[in-house]
């Protein structure tokens, strides 16, 4: 069972202080990091999120349109009733699919 915590320390700081205290603390908060550091814990490490490699914008934006053009097929494939729709359809995404086969293939290029 947990020590019940029953004492309140108050401390004045200023905007700087607290919000290198807040840094410091990370997602684990201010009175947690403080309790493990003025009782000589060394307090847990903050989480870092790992950069990727960075994305080419251009691809980017080209995968986007991309993404667009695909949720307008998938509204037309749900909202298709006769055949002759839904041919179309299959049309449009066999030209979505070899758009994103030519830019995948020049990004790979691009990678070499």
């Amino acid at each position: 069972m947990a020590t019940k915590r029953e004492h309140i320390i108050k401390v004045r700081l200023s905007e700087s202080e607290l919000a290198a205290l807040r840094e410091k603390a990370g997602k684990g908060g201010v009175a947690g990091y403080l309790r493990s550091v003025g009782l000589g814990a060394q307090p847990a490490p903050k989480s870092r999120v790992a950069a990727g490699p960075r994305s080419d914008p251009a691809l980017v934006g080209k995968l986007g349109q991309l993404g667009n053009l695909l949720n307008q097929v998938a509204r037309r494939v749900n909202t298709a009733v006769i055949s002759g729709e839904q041919l179309a359809v299959l049309v449009e995404l066999a030209g979505i699919r070899r758009q994103l086969s030519q830019i995948l293939a020049q990004e790979s290029r691009g990678a070499d």
